[in-house]
């Protein structure tokens, strides 16, 4: 009876130093792009930045889930505007800057590794002391909308004047159409390191909507391999649903001016309650809808972004 005890006893402590082993452990990172700027690491975070020709404007570009900041390089690839990719906390180096640079003014966030309060705290910094120019835009994607929310809730008097475009963002309020079992959560040390193998597969390809472009399918591709740890990834999913049911419409208010796109055919978020959610936030919180676009919407129409960043509407049933 003694030696069957110490077999399960030691069965249990194996399985769960393996199973603490898998979830600390840091796995392999992307193919990284080249990138013509320097790269500011502020703790676990990377923030990218290029230099502008005089334009008068700095855009700061937040990722979502998962992304790194080549979601958005080839959007800004020719743009004459500073510009400040942020990268999440303790994901892998996506970009290959021309130098790196351990900066004076760096402060470890004091909110955890892994949670939208954290990379708020950096994006705080980043604004701080990297803008020099009279006009900001803020670029959110999914999760990164709700960085650049958490934010300008904590620092109206930075973000006042900044104009934000959120697309697909994770709004506070909003259902997520597929919450994520406990399961899968627990048993992401296990399903991360499969996923890579096959990053687009029959239980995911609708996800993603149209993956006809190369260069979406090369972002997509990357997602299981832009995080560090699949701790991180257990972080960033609970502390996502928490936001979301923490927070109110009052977040909205610390910006000067936001453009919301909501994706028709978003299949990652939900695109009816985050238009609701998004409704809520004020006069100077307008909607704009894309009928025929996935939760990527950079990826999939760049051209709308850009005729709402220069104030016009998208060729699509948009309204405010």
């Amino acid at each position: 009876m003694l030696t069957v005890l110490l077999v399960v006893v030691l069965s249990v402590l194996v399985s769960g130093g393996a199973y603490a082993w898998l979830l600390l452990r840091t796995g392999p990172g992307p193919e990284q792009e080249a990138f013509d700027g320097e790269l500011y690491r502020v703790g676990p975070s990377c923030v990218y930045y290029r230099r502008g020709d005089g334009a008068g404007e700095t855009v700061i570009a937040v990722h979502g889930f998962l992304e790194s900041p080549a979601y958005f390089t080839e959007l800004y690839r020719e743009d004459s505007a500073a510009l400040v990719l942020l990268g999440n906390g303790d994901y892998h180096p996506a970009l290959r800057p021309r130098q790196v640079t351990e900066p004076p003014w760096a402060r470890f966030p004091e909110a955890g590794v892994g949670t939208i309060e954290h990379d708020a705290e950096v994006l705080i910094q980043v604004m701080e002391h990297l803008v020099t120019t009279p006009a900001v835009l803020l670029h959110g994607h999914s999760r990164g909308g709700a960085v650049v929310l958490e934010a300008a809730a904590r620092r109206p008097d930075l973000f006042g004047f900044a104009r934000a475009i959120l697309e697909a963002p994770v709004l506070p309020q909003a259902r997520q159409p597929r919450p994520a079992p406990a399961v899968v959560i627990g048993a992401l040390p296990l399903l991360l390191p499969l996923w890579r193998r096959r990053p687009i597969n029959r239980f995911n390809r609708r996800v993603w909507g149209s993956l006809d472009d190369a260069r979406k399918r090369r972002v997509i591709t990357a997602l299981p391999w832009n995080v560090r740890r699949a701790l991180t990834v257990r972080r960033n999913l609970l502390n996502i649903a928490d936001w979301v049911e923490s927070r109110q419409a009052n977040v909205f208010q610390g910006l000067g001016s936001a453009s919301i796109l909501v994706p028709g055919r978003d299949r990652v978020l939900d695109p009816r309650s985050m238009q609701a959610s998004a409704a809520e936030g004020g006069p100077h919180v307008e909607v704009v809808r894309l009928s025929e676009v996935s939760h990527f919407v950079t990826l999939d129409a760049p051209d709308a972004v850009r005729r709402v960043r220069e104030g016009g509407k998208p060729h699509d049933d948009a309204e405010t």
